[in-house]
């Protein structure tokens, strides 16, 4: 079980999140792996969620990206801890991941109908101010130019199933 703080929907404000951003971007190189590192030692799982989804498909910036920002994600789900004793189970991350299956077949087998879905799943989504950031940084950031556009897309699918697990 990891051991993290869950939050309620839309905890999240963009103010707060900008901040938050900017305060992770300033870290370290050596910082980044500290936390790596103890995120490995507190949940090994989520670790390896994270640094083995999408390795047959995303390059390899996109994969140390996903990374990047799913310790991004589980930082400021601490920070904004309603339980700092909440624990997110590997079968409930798991679960989520197959639930949102048939979006990551709709991005590698009809990408033209994507995006309109993931517009329509995002307006009524309990985390979509959290979601909206995250894509901003994915597709707005000039350090993402190198990606291609159907990576940084698989990339914000996988950091969905990550906060959507973390939200139940």
């Amino acid at each position: 079980m990891i051991s993290l703080g869950m939050t309620a929907p839309d905890q999240f404000s963009n103010e707060w999140l900008d901040e938050q951003w900017s305060l992770m971007a300033e870290w370290a190189e050596e910082a980044l792996i500290e936390k790596i590192n103890r995120l490995g030692e507190e949940n090994a799982f989520l670790l390896a969620y994270l640094s083995d989804i999408g390795e047959d498909s995303l390059p390899e910036d996109g994969q140390e990206l996903l990374l990047f920002l799913g310790v991004f994600i589980q930082e400021i789900y601490q920070k904004q801890a309603d339980n700092p004793q909440a624990s997110l189970e590997l079968s409930r991350l798991q679960e989520t991941q197959k639930a949102n299956e048939e979006l990551l077949d709709l991005l590698s087998e009809q990408p033209d109908q994507f995006e309109r879905s993931v517009s329509l799943l995002l307006e009524f989504h309990e985390s979509r101010i959290l979601l909206d950031f995250l894509g901003e940084i994915l597709f707005e950031e000039e350090e993402m130019e190198d990606l291609v556009e159907e990576s940084l897309w698989e990339i914000w699918i996988y950091l969905k199933i990550l906060i959507e697990a973390m939200n139940d």
